[in-house]
């Protein structure tokens, strides 16, 4: 056996080399890219919040101040009593406040009383949700983007419930916010920025939307009040966004830019910091590649090849190169030559137990093959000697059985190259057939015919079933053709999905004759039935007798 020598272990190479190449890299790389990406997100953070409350601090005036005159104009008793000056009082209120497009006070059903702008007699509000909102009692209410049913332009309706000296609902105040010029605020801030500005309501539905990008929607606008969120859009672009309340937690000011643009110059910052420590990274790959390789990837392919050898028996396999192994690898290389001795040792005593044990196995067949044929001839002569003719049939019968079990015993150890233990069913009941023509070579006026197909049964099943088979025939010898002596039996074997179905026939008279006898016969045939755990099945009737065995095969 070659000396083995030690170079240093596996261990003590892998972790010399991953140290040297990467603690440099893990120190400097992991400080670097920290202080990157905390600027990065503060850059992008403070950049969008900048923006956002600004954008929000110009688009909540016009929401203020219809508010405040609202409800300043709520407390003129000329609008509270919709009275006939309550339309000039109501367009002096328009003409004050900044983005609005009109303001319109309504009676209890919905009808409007008095507005800004002039209206048709008898027009109705109550069909908004807004109305139905201010109705219900919620006091202020903002309404979604609708056109205004006297000034038929886009707006937002702030609507304020009116309530008589008692708190009753008495009408709504409501001012329509313009649509377009909430757009073209956007529009002005947005100009010169590579953002969009929007609004949504309350789930994130966009409402405005003015800038470079198409954002339908975004998240709960709730979550970006305090850090900032990314949206998909549609076309792959990754944005990100902050929100800002315009009318309480019914409408946002949002402001997004596209994650690429944002970043640029961080991004170009980060990369520059983690050049140095990518570069480490690429030499201590290169590094460990090449040094586990060198020192440790190259010997298990010879230890597969050396494992592969012995798989297949080559037990003298040897491969003096592990001498120059590492200490782990070169002793696993021992120890699989060690094992390989002790496996060749085994096998040879497996197979001389195995050789003894089948010279037993056939000293014992044959021992037990020899019994059975003297107990057979002995019982050839009693029958020969017999006078009696019932007596002879109750020897033959005997007889018979144990030649069945004779041809099992040889069937088992000397069957045609099958498996030890286990029983070619065509081969045994072809034998069977043979036996029971020679046995009732006398009957020349009946015939017998067999049809088997093929399958292999466990021994434990295949003595029933050859018992079962010889019973049933000998049955239909003795008792189906009466003194006619004449007909023909036919028997057929099927194996068809794990099921066996056995089915002997004959074409004599049926019951008629020696019924009693017969139902023994049929009794016995139950017996090996539930051995194998099957069913039978008699039909009889002028024309003959079938019986009909089916079994699992497993």
């Amino acid at each position: 056996m070659p000396a083995r020598t030690s170079a240093g272990t596996i261990r003590t190479r892998l972790l010399g080399i991953v140290l040297a190449a990467l603690l440099p890299l893990l120190v400097l790389g992991g400080w670097q890219a920290a202080l990157a990406y905390r600027d990065s997100q503060s850059l992008v953070a403070n950049r969008l919040r900048a923006n956002t409350w600004a954008m929000s601090d110009r688009g909540r005036d016009p929401f203020v101040v219809a508010r405040h005159l609202l409800v300043m104009a709520s407390q003129h008793p000329d609008v509270h009593g919709a009275t006939a000056r309550c339309n000039a009082v109501l367009g002096d209120v328009r003409r004050q406040a900044t983005g609005t497009v009109n303001v319109l006070r309504t009676d209890v059903q919905g009808v409007v009383r008095c507005s800004g702008m002039p209206f048709e007699p008898g027009q109705r509000v109550d069909h908004g949700e807004w109305w139905q909102r201010a109705r219900a009692g919620e006091g202020m209410v903002l309404s979604k983007p609708r056109m205004g049913e006297v000034s038929h332009k886009p707006v937002i309706v702030l609507g304020l419930r009116l309530g008589d000296a008692t708190g009753k609902f008495d009408g709504t105040l409501s001012a329509g916010i313009s649509l377009e010029e909430l757009h073209a605020d956007l529009r002005r801030q947005v100009a010169g920025k590579r953002g969009t500005a929007l609004l949504v309501d309350a789930r994130g539905q966009t409402i405005l939307s003015a800038g470079e990008g198409r954002i339908p929607r975004i998240g709960p606008p709730r979550r970006a009040l305090s850090e900032p969120q990314h949206i998909m859009t549609d076309r792959g672009e990754d944005w990100i966004y902050v929100a800002s309340p315009l009318f309480g937690d019914t409408l946002y000011a949002v402001y997004a830019e596209e994650r690429s643009t944002l970043a640029t110059r961080a991004l170009m910052r980060m990369w520059l910091i983690l050049a140095l420590p990518l570069l480490a990274a690429l030499l201590a790959t290169a590094a460990i590649w090449l040094g586990t390789q060198r020192l440790l990837l190259s010997w298990f392919p010879r230890l597969h090849r050396l494992a592969t050898r012995f798989a297949i028996g080559d037990f003298a396999a040897q491969d003096p190169a592990f001498a120059r192994a590492p200490a782990e690898i070169a002793e696993l290389a021992g120890s699989l030559n060690d094992m390989a001795r002790s496996l060749e040792a085994h096998e040879r005593e497996l197979h001389e137990a195995l050789e003894a044990r089948m010279a037993l196995t056939r000293e014992v067949n044959h021992r037990v093959r020899n019994n059975l044929q003297i107990v057979i001839s002995l019982l050839t002569m009693q029958a020969a000697r017999a006078r009696d003719r019932h007596e002879r049939e109750i020897v033959g019968q005997v007889r018979v059985r144990l030649t069945a079990l004779a041809l099992i015993q040889r069937l088992i150890y000397e069957g045609d190259g099958g498996e030890v233990g286990r029983v070619n069913v065509g081969t045994m009941i072809g034998h069977v057939c043979e036996q029971m023509r020679e046995t009732h070579r006398h009957a020349e006026g009946i015939t017998l015919e067999c049809d088997i197909g093929d399958a292999a049964l466990d021994v434990d099943k295949a003595m029933p079933l050859l018992l079962f088979t010889v019973e049933a025939i000998t049955n239909a010898y003795r008792h189906a053709f009466g003194e006619r002596r004449e007909g023909h039996i036919m028997l057929r074997f099927l194996a068809q999905e794990g099921i066996g179905m056995l089915e002997i026939e004959d074409d004599g008279h049926g019951f008629a004759t020696e019924a009693g006898q017969r139902r023994m016969g049929l009794d016995l045939m139950e017996a090996f039935a539930a051995q194998l755990g099957g069913q039978t099945a008699t039909h009889a009737d002028a024309s003959g007798v079938s019986v009909t065995l089916t079994f699992p095969l497993v």
